[in-house]
């Protein structure tokens, strides 16, 4: 496995690749990414630091990136398009 780490970015427009959904929903699948990563491979696979929020983890990178967008994220090639 390699030592580089994944763009928070690359793994948001992967999921929204896959469906439209909340911010809350993105920003916990992308921890789970994070968190999985930790458990299996012991290792961050992620770009980002995440944050305890009163929500759940919040990654302030993908927050920032969204906040304007509104309640529902839709599907889109990639983030940095927008």
């Amino acid at each position: 496995m390699s030592n580089s780490k994944v763009s928070i970015l690359d793994v948001a427009s992967w999921f929204l690749s896959k469906e439209a959904m909340t911010h809350k929903k993105l920003q916990k699948l992308c921890y789970y990414v994070q968190a999985w990563g930790l458990a299996l491979y012991n290792k961050e696979l992620i770009d980002s630091e995440f944050q305890a929020w009163v929500h759940g983890p919040v990654s302030r990178e993908l927050y920032n990136k969204y906040k304007s967008n509104g309640c529902l994220l839709y599907t889109s090639p990639s983030p940095r398009d927008r």
